[in-house]
């Protein structure tokens, strides 16, 4: 069974349609970085997940393989969040398939 990391979506909280299994949640704004957004993935998990998920590292660096610069904003087109007063929760969504 191979683990796989999915990116789902990015948007609110109040928009978010859900995953069938476990869903990481990483908070992101304008300035992140696609090395920022990987560490919030393995962030979320760490403090989210009470079941170790075989494969989980494994997953997250398949994830990440097409991106050959990790220095790359991840959203350019969201608002930074501490230039915007009204942040209004922007979260990155991924799902963990079993």
């Amino acid at each position: 069974m191979k683990t796989e990391i999915l990116y789902l979506d990015c948007c609110t909280s109040d928009y978010f349609q859900g995953f069938s299994g476990e869903v990481l949640a990483v908070p992101v704004d304008g300035a992140t970085t696609l090395a920022e957004l990987k560490q919030g993935v393995e962030d979320d998990y760490n403090s989210s997940c009470s079941d170790p998920i075989p494969g989980f590292i494994m997953a997250i660096h398949n994830a990440f393989e097409d991106c050959p610069n990790l220095d790359k904003i991840a959203f350019p087109d969201l608002d930074l969040y501490k230039d915007c007063e009204d942040w209004d929760g922007c979260y990155a969504y991924f799902g963990v398939k079993l």
